[in-house]
């Protein structure tokens, strides 16, 4: 079985803090800026929160809220701890986050 709190540490490394960068889509939500936060999309806090969104929510967005909807959209999502291998779930956990879990990728629904 593998931990999510073993990879929690990492994946906050890597994705850093507050992006404004107006030329990256996925900083803006119907239409909207809102930037992102901790890799944390518009589109997916806006669904963890159910509701709708400002740049307020996003820019006051915490390292542990950020860690919470990691560990419920992704780790438990998609059954991580039922891996054998801490690499391996962390391998797959780094490709949902970076690519998307599917669909149309902008959000975890």
């Amino acid at each position: 079985m593998t931990s999510f709190n073993l990879s929690a540490g990492k994946i906050l490394q890597i994705e850093g803090g507050y992006n404004s960068n107006r030329n990256w889509q996925e900083n803006f939500l119907d239409g909207a800026f809102i930037g992102t936060k901790h890799g944390i999309t518009p589109a997916t806090l806006a669904h963890h929160l159910r509701r709708d969104i400002t740049q307020a929510d996003m820019v006051n967005l915490t390292k542990a809220t950020a860690l919470k909807i990691y560990e419920k959209e992704y780790w438990d999502r998609y059954r991580l701890s039922e891996f054998d291998s801490q690499d391996l779930a962390e391998i797959v956990a780094d490709g949902i986050i970076q690519h998307g879990p599917g669909g149309n990728g902008d959000t975890v629904v």
